[in-house]
């Protein structure tokens, strides 16, 4: 499988697949055991020239949180007691 059809369908960054391989070598490696062919345009081989590479993090879109409506709102209706 091809790196980049597996890290589009995975969502994971180069950098964030590798993350813990230290070498060139074991990236090889790590790509041939899990049997995805590594990308060919050089973010492999550029990715590990640099022994402190600035890798940017996967940024997850955040989803805005839902207000729950304020149940003792001057909108929420009173409870009567009911004699009977």
């Amino acid at each position: 499988m091809r790196w980049e059809y597996f890290s589009k369908r995975r969502r994971i960054s180069l950098a964030r697949f590798l993350k813990g391989v230290k070498t060139l070598a074991a990236a090889k490696l790590f790509f041939e055991a899990r049997a995805v062919s590594p990308p060919k345009d050089g973010t492999l081989e550029a990715l590990y020239s640099n022994p402190n590479p600035i890798v940017k993090k996967d940024v997850k879109p955040s989803r805005a949180k839902e207000h729950k409506s304020n149940r003792h709102g001057k909108d929420a209706k009173k409870s009567s007691k009911r004699d009977g």
